[in-house]
């Protein structure tokens, strides 16, 4: 049994586990995007504190972090 064998046969099934790998990442990308997307989420995985606290007291404190540190999607870095 060749792989043109093995994919003609399962042909949808291998649609469907790529349409779900594809629905999966975007899901994903979107949920760490409404996740981190408020400022107070950037202290959870840096240690900013001090920067966060002359943020919040400043008059930029109506600009949230991603107006000057754009999100970019499909860039999550696991550390």
């Amino acid at each position: 049994m060749g792989i043109r064998n093995f994919v003609r046969r399962r042909k949808g099934i291998l649609f469907l586990i790529a349409i779900i790998i594809v629905v999966l990442y975007i899901g994903l990308n979107l949920l760490a995007y409404g996740l981190t997307y408020k400022p107070e989420a950037c202290l959870a995985c840096h240690i900013m504190k001090p920067y966060y606290d002359n943020w919040k007291s400043s008059s930029h404190n109506k600009v949230g972090c991603i107006e000057c540190h754009p999100y970019r999607p499909s860039t999550i870095v696991l550390s």
